[in-house]
């Protein structure tokens, strides 16, 4: 019990960790002077300002103060009215966002109303996104939702995707939008070009102003083969993509960590104790797992057991990098074995994601992590606990060595202890003295001795 409420403090404490700011919010988090606080309800008050970076995490975010460095802010409900000198991230369920933020603003959610002023660009993803239109964004804009509204002044070159897109701000650039629908409102200013893929046509506001509108319908397969090279900031929107699925993965992977620590460390030790053999696994498993469910999907009877194999293999792409993390953490961590497995798979994993980000290499790196990780599960099943505990030490738990029960050899069963008398004392035997015979007796026994043995003569008469 004790152990699992420590798992929690230093979960709720670290997984913000300073390791994963470095790679998601450039080379000003960097520096390792920081600032945890995780609490139910969090409230950074006006009164106060933080002079270092700061990690925050909680079911309510209040923040109303100063962060003169890096924010990165996690939690359910979030409200954001202070200031960030440097660059913001954040992740939340429902989250308002205004103050003023210094440098690039990241934000993932489910619902995001941003008023922010954004000295930098900002990228944004949600299921529904309102810019509101005192905003203010200073160097480019890439946000994607299935309901997107996009209001205040917006500086830079700007890309949206989604599925309802309305314009309502004042654009200083080109526009790119790629929607089902587009409606342009009677506020909205693009003295460039909006260029917009869909099917239907835009509906343009009266009063909306537009330098040139290209309609670019998605029926003409001559454009759309060619519309990837069209979108500016492409490069971005594949980083935002990949930062995404690293939070994703971050988060799951904590709590896998955190609630199974054991099943972790067996899977890390699988990892690290057989690398070639999990490589060859793996490939096998990468490319035989889809071709045996071809091949069950062919037959009626086996499309369910087909369905069900798909979701396992791709459970287990997701494990894999996870595990490939975590491992790599233990690796850093190897002389300290009692740390607590949460920040050990967060160092690890937010090393792994960062090298995702480099060009090639983060792609060859991402698919031998995958391959490494695949084939480590199938060591994990085909090898039993104690055996794999006993290869590496299980980071942050107690290392118990184990030893082979030695041959039981059967103990003679004790007997009852028996009295022993003292020793009695005996007085000496003396033996009798032989009796010496004279010289002339013994004459006269021989001779009688002889006559006994001499046969009587009979007597002639």
């Amino acid at each position: 019990m004790d152990r699992d409420r420590a798992g929690r403090k230093v979960y709720l404490k670290l997984f913000l960790l300073p390791a994963l700011a470095g790679f998601l919010m450039g080379p000003a988090a960097s520096a390792w002077a920081l600032t945890f606080s995780a609490e139910e309800q969090l409230t950074l008050p006006s009164s106060q300002t933080v002079a270092d970076a700061w990690y925050a995490a909680g079911r309510e975010v209040r923040i109303e103060g100063r962060v003169q460095r890096d924010a990165l802010v996690a939690g359910e409900h979030l409200s954001f009215n202070g200031a960030v000198d440097q660059d913001m991230m954040v992740a939340a369920q429902n989250g308002l966002l205004g103050g003023t933020i210094g440098g690039d603003l990241r934000a993932v959610g489910e619902v995001l109303t941003v008023s922010s002023e954004i000295g930098q660009g900002a990228v944004l993803f949600a299921r529904e996104l309102r810019i509101a239109p005192v905003a203010v964004i200073g160097e480019g804009l890439l946000a994607g939702a299935q309901k997107l509204t996009v209001g205040g002044r917006i500086h830079g070159r700007t890309a949206l995707f989604g599925d309802e897109v309305r314009l309502e701000g004042a654009f200083d650039q080109d526009v790119t939008v790629h929607c089902r629908t587009l409606q342009v409102g009677e506020s909205a200013r693009v003295p460039g070009t909006l260029t917009y893929y869909s099917d239907v046509p835009v509906q343009m506001a009266p009063g909306a102003q537009a330098g040139q509108v290209t309609w670019i319908s998605a029926q003409k397969s001559t454009v759309s083969k060619n519309w990837w090279g069209a979108v500016p900031g492409k490069s971005a929107l594949i980083n935002s993509f990949k930062l995404l699925l690293a939070v994703t993965l971050l988060l799951l992977g904590t709590l896998l960590v955190w609630l199974l620590p054991h099943t972790a460390n067996r899977y890390a030790a699988a990892i690290q104790s057989k690398v070639w053999s999990n490589l060859g696994w793996g490939l096998l498993v990468l490319f035989g797992v889809p071709l045996l469910g071809i091949f069950f999907a062919l037959t009626v009877l086996g499309i369910p057991l087909a369905g069900i194999l798909f979701v396992l293999y791709f459970f287990g792409i997701f494990l894999s990098k996870l595990g490939v993390g975590y491992a790599l953490g233990r690796i850093i961590f190897k002389k300290q074995p009692q740390l607590h497995p949460v920040p050990v798979f967060l160092v690890g994993f937010a090393l792994l994601a960062a090298v995702g980000f480099i060009p090639v290499l983060g792609s060859v790196i991402g698919w031998l992590a995958m391959i490494l990780g695949l084939g480590g599960l199938i060591t994990l099943l085909n090898t039993p606990a104690v055996a794999v505990a006993s290869v590496v030490p299980a980071a942050g738990l107690p290392v118990t060595p184990v030893v082979a029960p030695a041959a039981t050899v059967p103990m003679p069963t004790p007997k009852a202890e028996v009295a022993i008398p003292a020793p009695v004392a005996v007085a000496p035997v003396v033996a009798p003295k032989k009796r010496t015979l004279s010289k002339r007796k013994t004459v006269k026994r021989v001779v009688k001795s002889k006559r006994a043995a001499a046969p009587r003569k009979r007597s002639s008469r």
